[in-house]
């Protein structure tokens, strides 16, 4: 096989299991203790209750990880480090080979709201 080939197959091996996602947070409170795993409440969409506003979350996902649900996992993953019961605001944007979405993680400051059906 000549040297060309070789380093084709290895490009397109190298692309096929690329993906990532990073997580950035910007604290607002003092972090709390991980909770459950937070709730997510998209833009246009917010809960009934009282609530604290704990940090800015911010996930990206690139590659084969450019997907609405690794982008939200992401940020459910660093809303729970700091203890947050939900995410609110929430907005994902996707393009070509990237997913960017960000939100409000909130600890409750009354009872949970009510589970809808």
């Amino acid at each position: 096989m000549s040297a060309w080939k070789v380093v084709l197959v290895g490009l397109a091996l190298g692309v096929v299991g690329c993906g990532s996602v990073r997580t950035y947070r910007w604290p607002l409170a003092a972090p709390g203790n991980p909770a459950v795993r937070p709730a997510v409440y998209f833009e246009g969409t917010m809960p009934q209750t009282s609530m604290l506003e704990v940090e800015l979350v911010e996930s990206i996902g690139y590659g084969t990880k450019a997907e609405v649900p690794d982008v939200v996992s992401g940020l459910q993953d660093e809303a729970q480090r700091w203890g947050a019961d939900a995410i609110v605001r929430v907005r994902v944007d996707c393009g070509h080979g990237s997913c960017h979405g960000y939100g409000v993680a909130v600890r409750w400051v009354t009872s949970p709201p009510p589970q809808g059906p």
